[in-house]
């Protein structure tokens, strides 16, 4: 893969459903721009970074593609700039440092949801039923 990404100038991935896209992620990694479908997951993980709007297609028409391709080719210096940026905004929010205290966080909300509910026998019994309502 690594020797592949060092051939080409452009990643493009027209999917109308992707689960991640992991070949966009490697692409950035390489820091080479990429075009991506608005319905992958690897579009979804990046909508609030900057520049990724100059990532993302917004259409399944051909056209449309056509000219994100063509504004690539005639923008190039400035996308590999874009791409840079995008990068580095993507590892500050995607660190292990930042996935690990949004895990904690939400574990430690969790905990304190059921330590709440667990003061009353009536407020467990319900949390039960709940559950077996949606199995």
């Amino acid at each position: 893969m690594k020797k592949m990404l060092c051939e080409v100038d452009l990643v493009i991935m027209p999917s109308r459903a992707e689960g991640f896209g992991l070949v966009a992620l490697e692409a950035l990694s390489a820091g080479l721009p990429v075009l991506v479908g608005k319905n992958s997951g690897f579009a979804q993980a990046i909508t609030d970074l900057p520049y990724s709007k100059s990532c993302i297609v917004d259409s399944e028409e051909l056209e449309k593609w056509a000219t994100a391709i063509t504004t690539v080719q005639q923008e190039y210096s400035e996308y590999l700039q874009k791409i840079k940026d995008l990068r580095e905004a993507y590892g500050k929010k995607y660190s292990w440092e930042e996935q690990c205290e949004a895990l904690v966080d939400k574990m430690r909300e969790k905990l304190k949801d059921r330590k709440c509910s667990s003061a009353s026998p009536a407020g467990n019994a319900g949390a039960v039923l709940k559950r077996e309502r949606r199995n």
